[in-house]
């Protein structure tokens, strides 16, 4: 209910409701369509990620775990844990490439990224636990607590084992690892709403989406900044499969869409014209990983919204033409399918003087 609230809110729902009505009223055939959607999704369980983490002479921190980075931000996350873990500056530390020497656990799922922070994290702890007499030590003799770099130096000298391991597998620390669920497979819920406004030109056969106003619940997100970027890029990529992607076949079952000119994903022209992401605050989720929430596929849902705006413009266009009875439009929500749902009749068209 939040999330609804705060998406209607944000958006000035009820006026842009108003004006969409007002469009309507006053163009043939280019026709506004608005929509809200809710969207919840079931994240699964993040076990069994390994992570090594291993300090070098110099107080360089190498973090070796089991996420593969493809763009979704999962390594600065596992920076950040391991330089909050060990107190240590953050661009001391380097997160090796993912190797199957580690571990054979796959990337896949926006909970890889919870999963790895959760693992360093034990990791790290390992560390610290194997560094806590030289630290004691170095608090005593020095009245204060050491810097990290006087901690290295004392290690080194002292020739400490200066590498720890982690394997997340359900453990709890309160305020950082859930510990196991009650929810049998699933680990928690991820909520979101979004609002959808856009326009469609039955001249031309053109849709566009001229706003996304989209509200997720987070938690506490691991990284704002990426996590953002990831609610925008799961929306664009819902976008793709609402709007354009379309598998096509031929009468012997060949594919008939084996390339961009048949096969379309989204492109920066197709992206909302307005895009605005915004996260719940103050919600702590006691069952994620940092009372983090998973960002990838429930955000994916919320373009949903896009079909349903779409439909409510085709409404009005069959309104105004006087095409009576239900209709489909599913997805792939293409020109062509747009075209046969919206039934405009090329016999109304005239054209001025």
């Amino acid at each position: 209910a939040r999330c609804v609230d705060e998406a209607k809110a944000r958006c000035g729902f009820d006026a842009l409701v108003a004006a969409v009505d007002t469009a309507n009223a006053t163009n043939k055939y280019v026709k506004e369509g608005i929509a809200l959607s809710a969207f919840k999704y079931s994240m699964g369980k993040a076990h069994g990620y390994k992570a090594m983490v291993s300090v070098r002479a110099d107080g360089s921190v190498l973090v070796q775990q089991s996420g593969c980075e493809i763009g979704q931000g999962l390594n600065v996350k596992q920076a950040q844990v391991a330089a909050q873990t060990l107190k240590c500056p953050i661009g001391q530390v380097h997160v090796d490439l993912v190797s199957s020497k580690l571990s054979m656990q796959a990337t896949g799922g926006s909970t890889t990224s919870e999963g790895n922070a959760a693992s360093v994290r034990l990791a790290c702890e390992d560390l610290v636990r194997k560094l806590q007499p030289i630290t004691r030590h170095l608090t005593e003799s020095l009245g204060r607590q050491p810097a990290w770099a006087e901690v290295v130096e004392a290690a080194v000298d002292a020739k400490a084992d200066m590498t720890g391991y982690g394997c997340y597998s359900g453990q709890f620390e309160k305020g950082v690892l859930p510990g196991d669920s009650k929810l049998g497979p699933s680990q928690y819920l991820a909520f979101g709403a979004c609002v959808s406004h856009v326009r469609y030109d039955a001249l031309l056969a053109e849709a566009t989406v001229l706003r996304a106003e989209i509200v997720t619940d987070q938690g506490y997100s691991l990284n704002p900044s990426i996590d953002a970027g990831q609610v925008q890029g799961a929306f664009t990529m819902g976008l793709g499969y609402v709007l354009t992607e379309e598998f096509l076949f031929s009468e012997k079952g060949a594919n008939a869409s084996n390339g961009t000119w048949e096969y379309k994903p989204p492109s920066s022209q197709d992206i909302p014209v307005v895009f605005n992401i915004s996260f719940l605050k103050d919600v702590p989720n006691a069952a994620g990983i940092y009372s983090s929430k998973a960002v990838g596929e429930p955000a994916m849902l919320a373009s949903a919204s896009i079909l349903a705006a779409l439909r409510h413009a085709v409404g009005a266009l069959r309104k105004d033409g006087n095409v009576q009875g239900a209709f489909d439009l599913s997805v792939p929500a293409t020109p062509e399918a747009i075209c046969v749902a919206a039934a405009v009749n090329p016999a109304t068209f005239s054209f001025a003087e």
